[in-house]
C-alpha cells in the first residue's frame, strides 16, 4: 500500500510505469479480498477506473483486472444483478481488444456464476458451455468434473428433468473413466439422480437437509475443499431449503463473516 501511496504522490511515476502500477493495485487488491475488507476492494476499483493508459496494452490490463476483481467480489457478495450488469458493460466495451485475452476459465466461469445468481439459467448455461469449450480444460480434471456438476444443477433449476437423466448417465460414464472422482461429485451425482424421483416437496427438502449436514462435513476434508472452492453448493442447498433465492443467501453468508485482521 506505502509503495502505491508513494506512486499516487509522484504523478511522473504514475505516468512513467503504468504497468507497474496496474499490476501494484492488483495485488493489493487481492490481498484485500482474501481479509474480506470489500470496502478497501472497492476503493482499489475506483483506481482502476482513473488510471490513464499510455498504451493499448495498458488498457488492456486495466479492463482485464478490473473486471476481474468486480466480477469476483459480486460473486462473493452476492450481488449477483449489480455483477450482470457489469458483465454487459464489460462484454461491450472488450469487443474492441482482442478477445483471445478474455478466453480464459477465469472469466468463463466467472461469467457463468454471475448470470446464475441472477438466475438466468439459459445465459448461464451458455457461458458454461463456451467454457467448457475451452482447449486448455481437456486435462484440468477438478474444471472438468465441477463443470458437469454445474450443467446438472443448472438444468435441475431449468427443469429439464428428462434431459437430467440422460445427462446423469453420460456423467457416470465419465466418472467411470477417471482415475480419480471426489466424494464430492460421486454424491452430487447420485443425489440429483435421486431428486428427480421425488414428486413431494417435504421430501425434497428432507433430501436437501441431508445433503448439506454431508457437505458440510465434507467441505472439511483437506482433498475434497477444492470442490467447494469453485461454487458455493452450500448456499444453493441452503436456498432449495429455505425456498429462497441463491443471491439472497449468498449475501446472508457473505454479511454473517466478519473482515479479518492482520495479526
Amino acid at each position: 500500500l506505502k509503495t502505491i501511496q508513494v506512486m499516487e504522490s509522484k504523478p511522473y511515476l504514475l505516468k512513467e510505469d503504468v504497468s507497474e502500477y496496474i499490476a501494484m493495485v492488483s495485488n493489493y487488491t487481492i490481498s484485500c479480498g482474501l481479509l474480506r475488507d470489500y470496502k478497501e476492494v472497492n476503493n482499489c476499483l475506483k483506481k482502476f477506473k482513473s488510471i490513464s493508459p499510455n498504451t493499448l496494452d495498458d488498457e488492456v490490463k486495466i479492463h482485464r483486472h478490473y473486471y476481474t476483481h468486480k466480477f469476483f467480489l459480486c460473486i462473493y457478495t452476492g450481488e449477483f444483478e449489480e455483477g450482470l450488469g457489469e458483465l454487459e458493460i464489460h462484454l461491450k466495451a472488450s469487443t474492441k481488444f482482442d478477445k483471445k485475452f478474455f478466453e480464459s476459465n477465469s472469466f468463463y466461469f466467472q461469467y457463468f456464476y454471475i448470470a446464475f445468481g441472477a438466475a438466468d439459467y439459459e445465459r448461464a448455461l451458455a457461458f458454461l458451455n463456451q467454457w467448457l469449450d475451452l482447449s486448455n480444460n481437456i486435462e484440468r480434471q477438478d474444471l472438468q468434473s465441477i463443470a458437469r456438476i454445474l450443467n446438472l444443477i443448472t438444468h435441475y433449476e431449468m427443469g429439464n428433468n428428462l434431459l437430467l437423466e440422460s445427462l446423469l448417465r453420460s456423467t457416470h460414464r465419465y466418472q467411470q473413466k477417471q482415475d480419480y472422482i471426489f466424494k464430492f461429485e460421486k454424491k452430487m451425482v447420485n443425489f440429483i439422480g435421486q431428486l428427480i424421483k421425488i414428486d413431494n416437496t417435504s421430501e425434497k427438502q428432507e433430501a436437501f437437509t441431508s445433503l448439506k449436514k454431508d457437505f458440510e462435513k465434507l467441505s472439511t476434508d483437506p482433498t475434497e475443499k477444492i470442490m467447494f472452492r469453485y461454487f458455493d453448493v452450500i448456499a444453493w442447498i441452503e436456498s432449495k431449503i429455505t425456498k429462497r433465492p441463491f443471491a439472497t443467501i449468498v449475501k446472508e453468508r457473505h454479511l454473517s463473516k466478519s473482515p479479518l485482521t492482520v495479526p
